[in-house]
């Protein structure tokens, strides 16, 4: 057997651009279901979902009876599991009952963009296999129904769609027949940014729900009077968005108008905050914690994130620290070795799931590009 020289061999790993994110804290290794149950037993008569544009509230307990009683209506209707159910709405609760319902009863939640035209939607019912739809009427100007019944014919693996508008009460009588934010049971948290994404489903809905935290939609769609009017009255401690969202609401008119003393934390992602931007956030929004985040979709969707004592400074500069029990390395686009660090910035994401698609997809090789 050749010997080996670890020392060298260990000189040269300090050199790669290569960092892993150490934590004596262990992973949640249950399901999603599950999970909201034990945050259930132990905060059962807090807030869980607060909805204020569509005059709707439900604490843990009631939020999970009612996402039992949905699941209890999709099986009622044929959905088993590892069935792929779809998702066609904006931000309202019905959504966040969904998310659970299919997560009680072991089927695949499919996301679709409310922005999605008719060819973008036949693709996306066909490309992963939607047996079963759950839709809104429609959104802004697009008729849903409309659209769904032109493609509906060429999407043969659909069996169902149900119109929230018209048929989630049936569906409800059919049953009858983030570490990083520091989240605790007394954090209310502003959701804004849409569920189709994992911003919102994922730190936004997920996060709360493991934390006892309450989730606050303020609309259906992101509006900046709405997410003002919410954090004041629903005293929120944690806000989310994109910078452009926080720039709008920072530049309203009515900005001064509005109480944000409730503010503690929050995420911003999707773009480079501009350092004067971070620094209103942090004073005029009384937003001291907001931290910057960066990750992808196929990630789930943060890897590294700032802490919410960073200096300002590094803040705006940089993405933060790799998240706990993530490795991250930068690598050339020909080889999948970790590269030398050099004074050239980079870095990637590694995606570590499986393709959500039917068919094989190149998502784990683009991943890893710089």
């Amino acid at each position: 057997m050749r010997s080996r020289n670890l020392s060298s061999e260990v000189g040269v790993m300090a050199e790669l651009s290569y960092v892993h994110g150490a934590s004596s804290v262990p992973l949640v290794g249950e399901p999603i279901f599950n999970n909201l149950r034990r945050t259930a037993g132990r905060f059962g008569d807090r807030d869980a979902l607060v909805v204020p544009h569509q005059g709707y509230r439900a604490t843990y307990s009631q939020l999970v009876e009612q996402s039992e009683e949905i699941g209890r209506g999709l099986m009622s209707r044929g959905v088993e599991k590892g069935d792929r159910v779809g998702i066609w709405s904006p931000n309202r609760h019905e959504w966040v009952l969904v998310q659970y319902a299919t997560a009680a009863i072991g089927a695949i939640l499919v996301n679709i963009n409310p922005a999605y035209r008719t060819s973008e939607l036949q693709y996306a019912l066909n490309q992963a296999g939607i047996s079963f739809l759950v839709l809104a009427a429609g959104f802004r100007t697009a008729d849903y129904r409309a659209m769904l019944a032109e493609v509906k014919g060429s999407c043969p693996a659909l069996k169902e769609a149900l119109v929230l508008e018209d048929g989630f009460d049936a569906l409800k009588r059919d049953a009858a027949k983030s570490e990083a934010l520091r989240y605790t049971e007394q954090d209310r948290v502003c959701i804004p940014v849409p569920f189709y994404h994992c911003f919102g489903m994922v730190l936004g809905n997920l996060a709360c729900t493991t934390h006892g935290s309450a989730m606050v939609i303020p609309g259906e769609a992101y509006d900046p009077v709405a997410v003002m009017e919410t954090v004041q009255k629903e005293r929120c401690t944690s806000l989310y968005g994109v910078p452009t969202m926080f720039i709008g609401e920072l530049e309203h008119q009515r900005f001064k108008e509005f109480d944000f003393s409730s503010l503690r934390t929050g995420i911003m992602a999707g773009s480079p905050c501009p350092v004067e931007v971070m620094k209103k956030v942090q004073t005029v929004m009384h937003i001291p914690e907001m931290t910057i985040a960066y990750g992808m979709t196929e990630t789930s969707p943060v890897s590294t994130q700032c802490t919410t004592d960073d200096p300002l400074e590094r803040r705006v500069s940089t993405v933060g620290r790799v998240h706990p029990t993530w490795s991250c390395s930068a690598t050339g686009t020909t080889r999948r070795r970790p590269a030398r660090r050099s004074t050239r910035r980079g870095g990637c994401t590694p995606a570590t799931s499986r393709p959500w698609t039917k068919t094989a997809t190149s998502t784990s090789s683009a991943a890893s590009r710089t």
